[in-house]
């Protein structure tokens, strides 16, 4: 048997060179399959991993307002097969880490014999490890429990890694591949204008002559003050812009014309003239005012002085216009008197009608400007897109821009409809918005509701009043040849890119230790001389304890789990081949310290 060893070291001596580098190289070239294997794995983990992250840079699904939008015909045939391809995938990614896992349990088995060598180690515990090595997770734990050496603890984590990464590489496909809200960048068409092809008008009986625009702002306010969740885009109801279709297109910056305001109110009391008109069956004052047109009115009216309103006897706030002036074509100033039959109104002048009502009046002048502005919708993240304003319009795109601002202050005094022929009357909705009131609530002496009107309650009224007639005005009088195309960011549900390099993770780690167990190996053989890089088969090991007679005696007395118990050590025979010898229990535990305090 010796001349059998001394022809097999000089087999290897001939491969290697006696070099323990060359060693290595001997090794690869006997176990080629563990280098084709390695290779194997990683292109197929790159290939998932590449595959996946094309998926993630490509559009699922485009919007239905979106333009020069399409979609890969690979995502159309994914989405029709996404169960079975996640399945490929999953089981394509598991099968490269395991092809990893298993270049990087022959290194570790390689690494069995330097690491135990002169270390009195029991049969059982040697067992243990290679188990370990070879993919075990109980004996990896029980081997790291019982480690004495921070090589061996060092070994068996990177094993506990690997194994961990073939358990988990399926989540890892799974929650690569899962859908998540990201941001992309679309193209939408919109239609830049709006406008007005009447001035406002007031007088009895009403209601005057409006625009179409003015028509949708009235249906707008009247779905709003029921639904207020349903007004689009409220933090930017102070910009002349469609809002409902800039609310589908996600995150956007724009320039549009911008309303400025300015509101200042006093008490003011009111001159109310009753008017007994059985025929409309409904009681009412009449209010002289300072507003006309001069000419134009004349077309309407018949006169070109100011012509009176009328405001029925029914609880709840109405409002009507006492004067108004244009400043400037994108500039008007006007007076709004607001008032209610027994309601409250906040800092406001009460006259005393009779024993069973109260009028309160209240005179609020409103500036009304327009401006050019930019109206930021959203959080933007695209640099390009948050830097660079978009024009959706200007005051110059709309139609009679002179006549907005009058419109605009005098949105309360119109906005709820009329009630033959009289100013309209609100109440105050579940939402806290004025809302219309249309019917009658009987004699006076029936009301028991005193609803009182706060300042800030009107300062709201302003403001959604406004906020709707300014939707009306965006969508009526466009230029159908003023299209521009604007950028939006948009969440669209796709894989994300960021998650799919969690797909590198272990496989960075496991190459990494693959390369580290290798250059660790080809130190480690060089420092104890041992010439051979191999395994630690059942005939590797067998072969390396064939010359100890201890052991062949000891097999033939003791039963199995008695000799799994045997303690054994790693030596270097004089022709750099490893054996394991085993230790005696005489002197074992002797053996053992000393050997232990070996470097």
């Amino acid at each position: 048997m010796p001349n059998a060893g001394h022809s097999r070291s000089a087999k290897y001596s001939h491969i290697a060179g006696n070099k323990p580098h060359e060693g290595l190289r001997a090794f690869l070239k006997l176990k080629w399959i563990a280098v084709l294997t390695l290779i194997c794995g990683i292109a197929v983990c790159l290939f998932v991993f590449f595959y996946i992250n094309w998926l993630s840079s490509q559009r699922f699904e485009c919007p239905p307002w979106a333009v020069e939008c399409t979609t890969h015909p690979q995502i159309v045939f994914f989405k029709r097969n996404t169960a079975v391809l996640q399945g490929v995938l999953t089981t394509a990614y598991h099968i490269g880490i395991v092809a990893i896992a298993y270049s990087l349990s022959l290194l570790a088995e390689i690494a069995m014999w330097p690491l135990h060598y002169h270390k009195t180690r029991r049969l059982v515990d040697i067992d243990s490890y290679l188990a370990a090595t070879r993919g075990s997770i109980l004996s990896t734990l029980r081997s790291l429990a019982a480690a004495r050496s921070f090589g061996i603890s060092a070994l068996l984590l990177i094993t506990l890694l690997s194994i961990a990464s073939q358990q988990i590489s399926g989540i890892l496909v799974g929650w690569a591949l899962h859908p998540a809200n990201v941001t992309a960048v679309y193209q939408s068409q919109y239609e830049r204008g709006g406008g007005l092809g009447l001035p406002f008008m007031q007088y009895f009986p009403g209601p005057a002559p409006s625009p179409g625009g003015i028509e949708d702002g009235i249906s707008l306010y009247t779905i709003w003050s029921a639904s207020p969740n349903r007004e689009p885009l409220p933090e930017t109801r102070d910009y002349i812009v469609d809002r409902i279709k800039l609310s589908k297109i996600g995150n956007i910056t724009v320039q549009a014309p911008r309303i400025q305001r300015n509101v200042k109110c006093m008490p003011q009391s009111v001159n109310l003239r009753s008017v007994d008109d059985a025929q409309r069956a409904v009681i009412s004052y009449e209010v002289e005012t300072k507003y006309s047109l001069g000419e134009y009115s004349k077309i309407h009216t018949g006169t070109t002085k100011p012509w009176p309103i009328r405001i029925r006897r029914q609880p709840g706030l109405t409002s009507w216009v006492d004067d108004a002036s244009i400043l400037s074509l994108t500039r008007s100033n006007m007076t709004v008197i607001f008032g209610s039959f027994n309601d409250h109104i906040e800092n406001s002048s009460t006259t005393k009608i009779n024993e069973y009502t109260n009028f309160s009046s209240l005179a609020c002048n409103i500036d009304i400007e327009l401006q050019d502005d930019t109206a930021m919708i959203g959080r933007m993240k695209t640099p390009d897109l948050t830097s660079a304003s978009q024009n959706a319009g200007s005051i110059n795109n709309l139609t009679n821009s002179f006549l907005l601002p009058i419109w605009l202050g005098a949105a309360t005094t119109f906005i709820g409809g009329s009630v033959a022929g009289l100013q309209p009357t609100y109440g105050k909705a579940d939402s806290g918005w004025p809302s219309p009131r249309y019917t009658n609530y009987g004699p006076v002496q029936s009301w028991d509701n005193e609803t009182t009107w706060n300042m800030s309650d009107i300062s709201e009224f302003i403001d959604h009043s406004q906020s709707a007639i300014a939707q009306g005005i965006a969508g009526s009088w466009r230029d159908n040849a003023d299209i521009i195309t604007l950028s939006s960011e948009f969440y669209d549900s796709r894989i994300a890119t960021q998650r799919t390099y969690i797909l590198l993770i272990p496989v960075g780690i496991m190459v990494i230790a693959v390369i580290g167990l290798m250059v660790s190996n080809i130190l480690a053989h060089r420092r104890l001389n041992m010439l051979e890089m191999e395994t630690a088969e059942t005939s590797v090991l067998i072969y390396r304890t064939q010359n100890d007679p201890f052991l062949q005696e000891k097999a033939e007395i003791m039963t199995l789990d008695e000799f799994s118990t045997l303690r054994v050590q790693l030596k270097i025979a004089d022709n750099g081949e490893p054996r394991l010898a085993a230790v005696a229990p005489a002197f074992a535990s002797l053996a053992g310290q000393h050997l232990e305090s070996q470097p």
